[in-house]
């Protein structure tokens, strides 16, 4: 099975099915990570089979459980999740968020290259940024421990925001030390289980609500 049918199969096990131009998006896009990463590292996954399951289905699996219009991408990267949700989900606007140079560079040479008109890419620590509007959905991708995501973008959210984390297996040491911080405000924390078609690897979304 070529790559985009391995793609466009593995979105349909999803419940995302994809027409040919976000398949054709999604592959260039692999196409330029393979190309930077030779120079700048910016993934692990090196090898087109194994990045549609880890990085471009993974990503995908957030998809149904996205809140609100504007999604915030925290420590972007390669552009995990975040460029992935933008093709798959155009109708959101995305802002993709990195204080790494070289891989905010790689997100605007994608954002322009692939002409996702719905995502804006900013340098920026997360914990110093002051952006004009807050942001309904707040996800990342193996940014940090959960409590410390919460703590570095609780300013970010908008009131009754939703955050969202893509994680391996469901990290209890995180859950408990998440425990901690109800002291100070209403936290309500979950897991669900993700089945990505073609990993090997298990892998979750941690979903988390704060109110003051």
């Amino acid at each position: 099975m070529d790559a985009a049918a391995s793609l466009r199969r593995g979105l349909a096990e999803l419940g995302l099915p994809a027409g040919d131009a976000q398949i054709e998006t999604l592959l260039e896009w692999l196409h330029l990570l393979q190309q930077w990463n030779r120079a700048c590292n910016l993934t692990a996954v090196t090898k087109l089979r194994d990045m549609i399951p880890r990085l471009v289905l993974n990503s995908a699996a957030a998809a149904p459980h996205l809140r609100g219009r504007d999604i915030l991408d925290v420590g972007s990267g390669a552009g995990i999740p975040g460029i992935v949700l933008a093709v798959l989900a155009p109708e959101r606007r995305y802002t993709l968020l990195d204080g790494n140079g070289k891989k905010t560079r790689f997100l605007e040479h994608c954002r322009i290259s692939l002409a996702l008109d719905n995502v804006t890419v900013v340098r920026h620590r997360a914990e110093t940024w002051t952006p004009d509007a807050a942001f309904d959905t707040i996800i990342s991708r193996a940014f940090a421990a959960l409590p410390a995501f919460t703590a570095a973008t609780r300013h970010l959210g908008r009131p009754g925001a939703l955050w969202l984390a893509l994680k391996g297996r469901v990290p209890a040491a995180e859950f408990r030390a998440m425990q901690h911080n109800r002291a100070k405000c209403d936290i309500k924390c979950s897991s669900r289980p993700l089945k990505i078609p073609g990993a090997a690897s298990p892998a979750s979304l941690v979903s988390i609500e704060i109110q003051p």
